[in-house]
């Protein structure tokens, strides 16, 4: 068995002989290319949904005339 990333065995769950069946987790593994990994998909799905915040706020502004349809486009 081969891990995908590298890191620290945490915590085994499986031992040998024991029946495993396919997608079963036989260990944790801690990894700090991992975590930081985690990290950067985290922020980058925060950014993401502040985008579409910042855009629908932004559209409504631009149907109320109180915003233009070049700050709109600019966003979009």
């Amino acid at each position: 068995v081969v891990s995908k990333a590298p890191g620290i065995v945490a915590k085994i769950k499986k031992n040998i002989g024991d029946i495993v069946t396919e997608g079963e987790s036989l260990a944790t593994i801690e990894s700090k290319e991992m975590a930081e990994a985690k990290g950067a998909y985290l922020t980058a799905l925060k950014r993401k949904d502040l985008a579409v915040e910042v855009l629908a706020a932004e559209e409504i502004l631009k149907d109320k005339k109180i915003s233009s349809e070049q700050d709109y486009k600019r966003l979009a």
